[in-house]
C-alpha cells in the first residue's frame, strides 16, 4: 500500500475527528448529520483510497451525500428537483452493451455508472442548496458549509477531468488538484459546526 494513500486517508480521519470535536451543539440536528455525512464520507475513503474498491465507495459517498441533504433541506424541499437531476445524470450515461436497466426510463453501463450519475447530481445540488442557504442570511457557518461544499465540487471536477485526460501528462495535474481541493472541503465543513440556525431543532 502506497505511503500517499495512507498519509491522505489520514487527514480526512483527522477532518473527520475535528467534526466531531468542534461540532458546537452536540446534541443539535446540524451536528449529528454533519457528523453522519463526514463519517460516510470518512468509510467511502476508506474503500477507494485504502482498498481501491469503487462500488462501495461510491455508494458511501452517496449516502454521504444524501445526508447533507437533509442537513440543508430539513423539510425535504427540493427532493422532487433532485430527483430530476439524478434522472438527468443518469441520461448520460446511455449507450451500453450490458444495460443496467431502470425500468421504463433509461439503461446505463453499469452499477456504478448509475452510483456515479447520482452522486454528481446531489453534489450539485448540495453546492446549490448550501449557497441558498448562505444567501438567505445563515451567517458565517453558512458561508463555511457552502464553501466547504464548493471545494468539493471542485475536487469531483478533476476527479471527472482526470478521467476525461487518462493517458495524457495533464492528468496527473488533475490528480493532485483532486487532493488539493478535497482535504481542505473536508476541514471547511468539519469547523461550519452548527452551521445554520434554520437547520436546528
Amino acid at each position: 500500500m502506497a505511503a500517499d494513500r495512507v498519509i491522505k486517508f489520514a487527514l480526512v480521519a483527522c477532518a473527520f475527528v475535528t467534526g466531531l470535536c468542534l461540532s458546537r451543539v452536540k446534541k443539535s440536528r446540524d451536528g449529528r448529520l454533519l457528523n453522519l455525512a463526514m463519517f460516510f464520507t470518512l468509510i467511502a475513503d476508506y474503500f477507494m483510497v485504502l482498498r481501491g474498491e469503487n462500488l462501495p465507495g461510491l455508494a458511501f459517498f452517496n449516502a454521504a451525500q444524501f445526508t447533507y441533504f437533509i442537513r440543508y433541506n430539513p423539510g425535504g424541499k427540493g427532493a422532487a428537483l433532485r430527483l430530476l437531476g439524478v434522472l438527468v445524470c443518469l441520461n448520460l450515461f446511455r449507450q451500453t452493451k450490458a444495460p443496467f436497466f431502470i425500468p421504463g426510463v433509461l439503461a446505463v453501463k453499469s452499477l456504478e455508472a448509475a452510483l456515479v450519475a447520482s452522486y454528481a447530481a446531489g453534489l450539485i445540488a448540495n453546492v446549490c442548496d448550501a449557497w441558498r442557504n448562505f444567501r438567505k442570511g445563515g451567517g458565517k457557518e453558512a458561508f463555511l458549509a457552502f464553501l466547504g461544499m464548493f471545494l468539493f465540487f471542485l475536487c469531483d471536477l478533476n476527479v471527472a477531468l482526470m478521467n476525461i485526460y487518462s493517458g495524457y501528462p495533464v492528468s496527473r495535474v488533475f490528480d493532485a488538484l483532486i487532493w488539493v481541493f478535497y482535504i481542505p472541503s473536508q476541514f471547511v465543513l468539519a469547523v461550519s459546526g452548527s452551521y445554520l440556525k434554520t437547520t436546528a431543532v
